[in-house]
């Protein structure tokens, strides 16, 4: 078998296997998830959005449940990989890979359910399940090595950061962890430019971690640290082929260049994701962007049932002529672009915003239903666009 179509690339898969006997198991990132497993999160989510007393929120995110949910999780993946074996090695490594890819997925959940979230001791309720989902990480015997032990820290990083804390607060909830999950975080903070002058100063000898420091080192010697080296949509992207509701055919560029609005909003979504359509219906009772002369608002639906497209089109009365559909091979390539190069980790709904000439301005813009024209006024001049340069390097590998 050819090794490349196997593995796709090394951007989509972790380039590690686990063989036993013709027993084959694959690491995945930025591929998205199988059907079983976003049912799986979608019914926890549900359940937390029905929960409407603080303590009820926090009992449903007890390290206990945690670790019962995983243990769900590492279920559901000996289910899809039926030939997966049960020896003690393979059943250890497939746990501890499930625990890591579920608290991930899972913190996603949690983020948007935050969002959407008005009641202020049930946000707090949430805060305080994330710390434990931060304690119960922690806890955890971390493979440092490993890419998914450390997007379990990076998606709750974001979490504490989408709340609008600044440096000291978000250093404070790592306090638990070890030193080098606290680096990880202190240098997150560096990379997006939250730091103070004083805390920047001292930031090299913090960093203990050979990779960690040298990546610090670029950093300080580039002058726009914490803003990004604004990209733009590459020749992949723009001809990714997607189809309008009277499913003719145009390239992803086509959106660009068919476009007046000096912005585009987009919404990556899917008629199989309940979040992206808590969002639209959220949306629909407002539409404020369907008119906007500053920015267009774009649903792109990655389907591969063009049917229920159309009937979630028309459920949440969606500007036909701002709705697309992404089939076939430009859904892998377009995951694969947008990983590269606008740091998306696979998760549904996201949001981009771009300017006209495809230069990308904010890489988690905020729901469309949330999203003001304000929110633009001085995009112009490309301040607010952090978590961006070259990626961070891995936590080292353990001793």
């Amino acid at each position: 078998m050819d090794f490349e179509v196997l593995l796709q690339t090394k951007e989509r898969y972790k380039d590690t296997l686990h063989i036993n006997h013709g027993n084959v198991f694959f690491k995945q990132r930025n591929v998205g998830i199988l059907p079983s497993f976003n049912k799986y999160l979608s019914n926890i989510y549900d359940s937390l959005k029905k929960i409407k007393s603080a303590d009820g929120m926090v009992e449903s995110l007890s390290i206990e449940r945690l670790g019962a949910m995983a243990d769900k999780w590492t279920e559901l993946i000996y289910k899809e990989h039926p030939n997966l074996k049960h020896d003690s090695p393979i059943f250890k490594t497939v746990k501890k890979f499930g625990a890591e890819q579920f608290e991930r997925q899972l913190m996603y959940r949690i983020m948007h359910l935050y969002t959407y979230t008005k009641e202020e001791s049930l946000r707090n309720a949430i805060e305080k399940s994330v710390l434990n989902i931060l304690q119960y990480s922690c806890v955890q015997e971390d493979d440092f090595d490993n890419i998914m032990t450390w997007g379990k820290y990076e998606a709750i990083y974001r979490f504490f950061k989408e709340m609008d804390l600044d440096s000291q607060s978000i250093i404070k909830k790592f306090n638990g962890c070890n030193d080098t999950v606290k680096q990880y975080a202190l240098l997150n903070l560096y990379k997006d430019g939250m730091l103070s002058e004083q805390e920047k100063s001292g930031i090299i000898d913090k960093l203990t971690y050979p990779a960690f420091k040298n990546y610090a080192i670029q950093l300080n010697q580039n002058p726009n640290r914490g803003t990004d080296k604004s990209g733009y949509i590459n020749n992949e992207i723009r001809g990714a082929r997607l189809f309008d509701v009277n499913d003719k055919e145009l390239v992803f560029e086509d959106l660009f260049e068919r476009t007046e609005q000096p912005y585009l909003l987009f919404d990556f979504s899917g008629s199989w994701c309940k979040p992206c359509l808590e969002e639209m219906s959220v949306y629909a009772k407002t539409r404020h962007l369907d008119n906007s002369k500053k920015v267009r608002p774009i649903w792109l639906f990655f389907e591969n049932d063009k049917t229920k497209w159309l009937n979630i089109v028309e459920r949440y009365n969606l500007k036909k002529e701002n709705c697309f559909l992404v089939v076939g091979e430009s859904g892998p390539i377009l995951k694969k672009q947008f990983a590269l190069l606008f740091d998306w980790e696979g998760e549904f709904p996201h949001y981009f915003l771009f300017a006209n000439e495809g230069e990308i301005i904010d890489k988690r813009a905020r729901p469309l239903s949330m999203f003001e024209e304000n929110n633009i006024s001085d995009f112009s001049t490309r301040k607010n666009n952090k978590n961006s340069g070259i990626p961070l390097p891995p936590p080292p590998p353990k001793q």
